[in-house]
């Protein structure tokens, strides 16, 4: 019982040490706050929807769909066209 409990342990110690050497990451740079909202009111209309099924709400989440899909693959084009000038550089 004991030798597990050193073993579990060592684990433990262990993860500890290589977690905190490694920040975690975001690959996603250009998903930033403005990107975040959208999302979030996309959510909250596809919940409203579902919800209801009405077809008012249903032309509402399509246009918020629209235009959280455009904002963020214009954030995502303009983050990786950043990224090659730079790396050019």
């Amino acid at each position: 019982m004991q030798g597990e409990e050193k073993i579990e342990n060592a684990i433990k110690v262990a993860t500890r040490k290589h977690l905190s050497k490694h920040a975690r990451r975001s690959g996603k740079e250009w998903l930033d706050q403005e990107c975040r909202k959208e999302i979030e009111k996309r959510k909250i209309l596809r919940h409203k929807l579902l919800q209801s099924g009405k077809e008012a709400d249903k032309i509402n989440y399509q246009e918020q769909r629209r235009k959280t899909k455009k904002l963020c693959r214009e954030k995502k084009r303009a983050a990786t066209e950043n990224k090659i000038k730079a790396q050019k550089n």
